[in-house]
């Protein structure tokens, strides 16, 4: 397990408004959890506070940190992505979890679905999906939105 220090937040014109989330990655795959942790730092009011490598760090972390969005490797070792949400959002309901899925298909969607995940990202379009996908968690978390559930 890594803890890191917060990203400043940056903000610009068009996100002036933008909260400040506080994010703890887990990703099995180094090279994919370096180019995740990039387009996180390049990402403003995105705060990388811890980044591991297993499920079982993922749980201890996340009840230390208490983060407001896990970005969730689909195929973590120890416990597995969809394992590790159903038991945060059994425990810690508030943090907005996020599968990161290798390639869209129909099964690891249905267990995404299934697992209380808010949403989930394919990682080679993370980059370009993630400013979407923050701008619907911004309306959830101020009330505009029912549901905690974000549509892709």
């Amino acid at each position: 397990m890594i803890i890191t220090e917060e990203i400043p937040l940056r903000l610009s014109s068009c996100t002036e408004k933008m909260e400040n989330w506080r994010v703890l990655l887990a990703e099995g795959h180094p090279v994919f959890r370096q180019e995740i942790v990039k387009t996180i730092a390049e990402m403003p009011g995105m705060n990388l506070v811890a980044k591991v490598d297993n499920g079982w760090d993922v749980m201890f972390t996340s009840s230390q940190l208490k983060p407001d969005i896990i970005l969730l490797d689909f195929s973590l070792p120890g416990l597995s992505g969809v394992e590790v949400t159903s038991l945060i959002k059994r425990g810690l309901p508030q943090i907005q979890v996020v599968i990161l899925l290798d390639e869209e298909n129909e099964r690891d969607i249905r267990a995404v679905e299934q697992c209380g995940a808010c949403a989930y990202l394919v990682k080679s379009r993370l980059a370009q999906e993630m400013p979407s996908l923050l701008g619907k968690l911004e309306e959830a978390k101020r009330g505009n939105d029912n549901s905690t559930q974000v549509n892709n």
